[in-house]
């Protein structure tokens, strides 16, 4: 129900009009005033929709008073007057009054009058909530397409240029990856069942407004809860101090206003898309060799080292091949020749131990890669732990070895029968909520309480399909039973399917069952009856 005051100096006439309204039971009275300067304080306080204003009153006219609340103001303005006055007319329109009433007034054009007025705001507030509901969306596909970038990067999965034409990566640029790790985060403010979506808008605008001015172009990831990415194109005057500067600027700005705590680590800058990747590498590599007494910014240096031993890129791609075939015997041999040519060259501890994380650190990637870091990462956990307390390559050799094997035979064990009946429930959950826009990975994860990673891959492996996948199987199952039963609109239909935009239910449709909801529903009415169409 619309809320609407009336602006008038005559006692008479605003108890009359307030009385025929009240009858009418279609809008609330919200208010009354007797003259303008009273009646700009009434609006600011109620904020109707409407206001009912006479023009001629004491203190201060209705003309003026519209004028003064200025263009800020939202309520919608229907003008009443004793006077067939043309220039009041004139001056009404230049204030956008939405409608100008003669007294005595006609009841049934001042209900014509407030039913048009309302319409409009209905259109409005419809209007406002389109657009509002496609930036939303946009933003979503945008953070998730930037995500979904990210880790095919970060597992090797060969670029597709459609995937390069949405996200600003050029080959010829350097990039650099920087770890962003929230390890203290106020648990008075920030809930971690609900808060962290708000948490992490807060932490990319700042990050964006600090951090821009020292590279060409910057990507943010929102990785997951505790850990976020930002991939910075680097500039020609580009170097670790600014950087570094303006990281620990931005970690005490979080530490004020978020009241959470943040540490960074860099890589180098490296070139194209697999500089990304060799950059992220370099990135995990400093956050596993951290210690207690670190700074708020680290960045990779390559440690002392023999000038006739270097690990090469190359040595990442041998290593994640085994990991992905799941062939162990393989692998560990892999690693006893490595690290045998380590040991026959008499390389420095040191420098071995960054072999060894950077070996630990391509298997971080692999499980993250599988979505099974929550299970197995206590595997990794433990040797990232002890590594450093090796004091030769032989003990390292062998840590490498057990932790692999372990990592690999857990990928291979069967099916925790718990997770079964997680996955029903998700799929109930699904079919209950598939018309609300908002059903995707994260908000169902945070529905049953689990980490998002971890449920994508058990609803994979246990369903065959995506979590994504499966929503819109969904959807489209219901979609097809609404325009068959009911042959809706087709924008009330994609509403009623969860999508905010009818254009990409459309496109969706028309991907899912080779034909438009506009010819589906077309071929439907020519058949005689709605189960004909063979879909």
């Amino acid at each position: 129900m619309k809320t609407l005051v009336i602006i008038d100096d005559e006692v008479f006439f605003r108890k009359s009009l307030i009385n025929f309204l009240e009858k009418q039971n279609l809008y609330n009275i919200a208010g009354e005033a007797n003259n303008g300067q009273a009646g700009i304080r009434l609006i600011e306080n109620v904020k109707p929709d409407i206001a009912l204003v006479d023009i001629s009153m004491p203190v201060m006219s209705g003309l003026d008073m519209i004028a003064a609340l200025g263009t800020d103001c939202h309520t919608r303005f229907i003008l009443s007057t004793g006077y067939e006055d043309f220039d009041y007319a004139k001056k009404a329109i230049s204030l956008q009054v939405r409608g100008y009433l003669l007294k005595p007034l006609d009841h049934r054009e001042l209900m014509e009058t407030l039913q048009k007025v309302s319409d409009e705001i209905d259109q409005e507030n419809s209007r406002n909530s389109y657009v509002n509901n496609y930036f939303q969306f946009r933003d979503l596909y945008t953070r998730q397409m930037q995500l979904n970038f990210f880790q095919k990067v970060i597992s090797g999965t060969t670029i597709s240029p459609d995937d390069l034409e949405k996200i600003p990566i050029h080959k010829t640029s350097d990039y650099l990856t920087i770890l962003m790790e929230i390890h203290n985060a106020n648990p008075e403010i920030w809930d971690e069942k609900g808060d962290f979506s708000l948490l992490h808008t807060i932490l990319e605008n700042i990050c964006r407004e600090i951090l821009q001015p020292v590279c060409k172009e910057l990507i943010y990831i929102d990785y997951s809860q505790m850990r976020q990415y930002i991939i910075m194109e680097k500039s020609s005057d580009f170097s670790f101090t600014d950087l570094e500067q303006s990281c620990l600027r931005l970690a005490g700005i979080y530490d004020n206003i978020a009241q959470i705590s943040t540490f960074f680590c860099c890589g180098t800058p490296h070139e194209g898309v697999e500089g990304i990747r060799y950059s992220y590498e370099e990135a995990l590599s400093v956050f596993h060799n951290r210690t207690a007494s670190s700074s708020g910014f680290l960045y990779f240096t390559p440690q002392s080292h023999s000038g006739d031993f270097t690990l090469k890129p190359l040595v990442y791609n041998d290593i994640l091949i085994f990991l992905r075939q799941q062939n162990s015997p393989a692998l560990c041999k892999y690693i006893d020749e490595y690290f045998n040519d380590i040991i026959t060259k008499k390389i420095h501890i040191r420098q071995t131990w960054s072999v060894a994380a950077a070996f630990l650190t391509v298997l971080d990637g692999f499980i993250t890669e599988c979505s099974q870091r929550e299970t197995l990462f206590p595997l990794l956990e433990n040797a990232l732990n002890t590594y450093q307390n090796c004091q030769s390559a032989l003990q390292l050799k062998q840590l490498l070895q057990s932790t692999c094997k372990a990592v690999l035979d857990s990928l291979a064990d069967e099916k925790n029968p718990r997770k079964s009946a997680l996955v029903s429930q998700v799929q109930e959950y699904i079919c209950l909520n598939f018309n609300q826009p908002d059903l995707r990975l994260e908000t169902i994860a945070s529905h049953f309480f689990v980490n998002p990673q971890h449920l994508s891959a058990v609803f994979s492996q246990e369903s065959g399909v995506t979590l994504t996948s499966y929503i819109n199987v969904c959807r489209m199952k219901k979609a097809r039973q609404f325009l068959l039963e009911d042959s809706p609109s087709i924008q009330n239909v994609a509403s009623l399917c969860g999508f905010s935009d009818s254009g990409y239910f459309s496109k969706c449709f028309r991907k899912y069952y080779g034909i438009s909801p506009k010819n589906f529903v077309s071929l439907t009415e020519k058949n005689s009856y709605p189960g004909s169409i063979g879909i």
